[in-house]
C-alpha cells in the first residue's frame, strides 16, 4: 500500500468506553460498548462484517435497541434489533445483517452507537459513538489458524472447571484452532510456572490478567474463560490477514533449531508487529495433583518463548516484504520432541491484535526419508526455472526438460494440503487459488522438486 496511514489501532472497546465517558461527564449513558469482532484490516471487493458485543448497564433485561453506524461520510445506516431478553450486564451480541464492501483501497472510520433503547426514541442515544479504524488493501493473506490463549492456576477450582470446555473447542478442530495454557500464578509455586517464569509473567502483564480463569483470543476477545465460544474462534479465522507465515523446527544434539519465514501485505509504519514462537507441550501429567483443584493432567502447556516472550520486530521496507527468522538455541532436556509442538504469531503490540497464526512443522532428523513430509522432498537441485514468481494467473516451468514435460506439477498449502494438480505439462493456472504462500511440487522421473511460491494479486 502507497500511502501512509496514521491509524488508531483497534483496542478493547470498553476502555474507550471508559476514557470518554470520563470527558463528558455531563452525559451519562446506560450501554456500554465492550467489543467489536470486525478486524482492523480487510481486502477489497469482500464483505466486511459489522458485529460486535455490547452490555446494558440498567435495572430491567434488556429487549430491544437500535444500532446506528456510519463508515467515513457515507450515509449512516440503522437496524433494530428485538426479543432480546437478556439481563443487565449479561452481553449482548450483535451482528448487522447488511454487509460493507469496500471497493478501493484506503484506511476507513467505521462509528457505531445506540438508540431505541427498549421502546425509547430513535434519536436519544443510549450510548458513547466509537470509532473501528480499518484498513483495506487489495493485496492480503487468509488466516491460517486462530489461537487461543488461556491463563489458568493449580488452585483455581472454576479452572479445572472451564479448562476442559476450552480444550475441546480446540482439540475438535486441530487444523484450524491452536491454543496456549499459561499457569501465571507465581505465589502458588506451580511446577507448570517454575518452567519459565519470566515468559509467563510477560504474557499475564501484557493482558493485564489480574484473575483467574481468563482468556484471550487476540484482540478479538479478552475476557474470563467461560465466554469463550466455538463463535468467537470462527470469527477470529474468517479475518482477513497482514502477514502469510510458514516456518520448521527440530531439536538435535542438545540444541533448538527454527526457521520461519514469511511475507507481509500491511504498512506497518507506525505500528509494533512482532513474531512470537511459543514453545508447547501437548500434555503433561502428575502422579499426585499439584494444587488444590485435584488436576492431574494439563494440555498445550506454555514451555518457553523463542527466543523470548518479546518476540521480533516485523517491518515492512520499500521493496522487499518478505522476512526469514533462523533461532538456535539450547533445548529443555527434560522435553519430548515427539510431545511438543511450536505455535509462531504475529502480534501488534499495542491493539493486541494477532494477525496470523501457524504451527511449524517438526521435521526430526530420523525423518529425512520420509516424503510423506512435504517440508522433506527437494534435496535435489531444481533444474526448474519457475517464472514468474511471484505470480498472478499463472506459472510457467523453464529449463532444459530435453523435451520431456514433468509427470506432475502439485500445488500444496502451507499445512500440507493438496490444492491442485497438472500432469504432462510444463505450466499451471493459478487463477482460482487465493493470495498467499503455497509449496509447488514438480514430479519429473523419479524425483520431487519442492519450491515456494506466492500468489499475488
Amino acid at each position: 500500500m502507497k500511502n501512509l496511514f496514521l491509524r488508531i489501532p483497534i483496542t478493547f472497546l470498553a476502555l474507550l468506553f471508559i476514557l470518554t465517558h470520563a470527558l463528558a461527564a455531563d452525559k451519562s449513558y446506560v450501554v456500554r460498548i465492550d467489543n467489536f469482532f470486525g478486524g482492523p484490516v480487510h481486502k477489497t471487493h469482500n464483505e466486511y462484517e459489522l458485529r460486535g458485543e455490547i452490555a446494558y448497564l440498567g435495572n430491567s433485561p434488556l429487549e430491544s435497541i437500535r444500532i446506528h453506524y456510519q463508515i467515513d461520510d457515507q450515509e449512516a445506516g440503522t437496524e433494530f434489533f428485538d426479543n432480546i431478553g437478556v439481563y443487565p450486564y449479561v452481553p449482548f451480541r450483535y451482528a448487522v445483517s447488511e454487509k460493507w464492501i469496500p471497493e478501493v483501497e484506503g484506511e476507513y472510520e467505521i462509528k457505531i452507537w445506540f438508540s431505541e433503547l427498549n421502546g425509547g426514541n430513535i434519536d436519544e442515544g443510549v450510548s458513547d459513538t466509537v470509532s473501528v479504524y480499518v484498513e483495506v488493501y487489495d493485496q492480503l493473506a487468509e488466516r491460517q489458524m486462530a489461537l487461543l490463549e488461556s491463563f489458568s492456576s493449580i488452585n483455581c477450582g472454576s479452572c479445572a472447571l472451564v479448562t476442559p470446555a476450552l480444550r475441546k473447542i480446540v482439540d475438535e478442530n486441530p487444523d484450524n484452532y491452536a491454543m496456549i495454557y499459561y499457569h501465571p500464578m507465581h505465589y502458588e509455586s506451580s511446577p507448570l510456572y517454575l518452567f519459565n517464569p519470566k515468559d509467563q509473567n510477560i504474557r499475564r502483564d501484557y493482558y493485564d490478567v489480574f484473575y483467574t480463569p481468563w482468556s484471550a483470543i487476540g484482540n478479538l476477545y479478552t475476557g474470563g474463560s467461560e465466554g469463550v465460544e466455538d463463535m468467537l474462534m470462527q470469527l477470529e479465522l474468517q479475518k482477513w490477514s497482514g502477514f502469510s507465515l510458514d516456518g520448521s523446527w527440530h531439536a538435535e544434539n542438545d540444541s533448538l533449531y527454527i526457521v520461519v519465514e514469511g511475507e507481509i501485505f500491511v504498512n506497518t509504519y507506525g505500528k509494533d508487529y512482532r513474531l512470537l514462537i511459543a514453545g508447547i507441550e501437548e500434555s503433561v501429567h502428575f502422579d499426585e495433583p499439584p494444587g488444590s483443584n485435584q488436576e492431574k493432567d494439563f494440555y498445550h502447556v506454555m514451555r518457553f518463548f523463542a527466543p523470548d516472550a518479546q518476540g521480533t520486530k516485523l517491518t515492512a521496507g520499500d521493496s522487499k516484504n518478505t522476512f526469514l527468522q533462523t533461532i538456535e538455541m539450547p533445548w529443555f532436556e527434560t522435553l519430548e520432541p515427539e510431545n511438543m509442538k511450536l505455535i509462531a504469531f504475529v502480534q501488534e503490540m499495542s491493539s493486541t491484535e494477532i494477525s496470523q497464526v501457524v504451527q511449524l512443522d517438526h521435521q526430526s532428523p530420523e525423518d529425512e526419508d520420509d516424503t510423506t513430509n512435504i517440508a522433506e522432498f527437494s534435496e535435489n537441485r531444481n533444474p526448474f526455472l519457475i517464472f514468474p514468481n511471484p505470480a498472478n494467473q499463472f506459472i510457467r516451468l523453464k529449463g532444459d526438460m530435453n523435451g520431456i514435460l514433468p509427470e506432475q506439477i502439485m500445488v500444496f498449502d502451507l499445512q500440507g494440503r493438496h490444492i491442485k494438480t497438472r500432469q504432462n505439462t510444463d505450466y499451471i493456472d493459478l487463477g482460482d487459488i487465493s493470495s498467499g504462500i503455497y509449496y509447488l511440487l514438480i514430479q519429473s522421473g523419479s524425483s520431487v522438486y519442492r519450491e515456494k511460491i506466492s500468489i499475488i494479486r
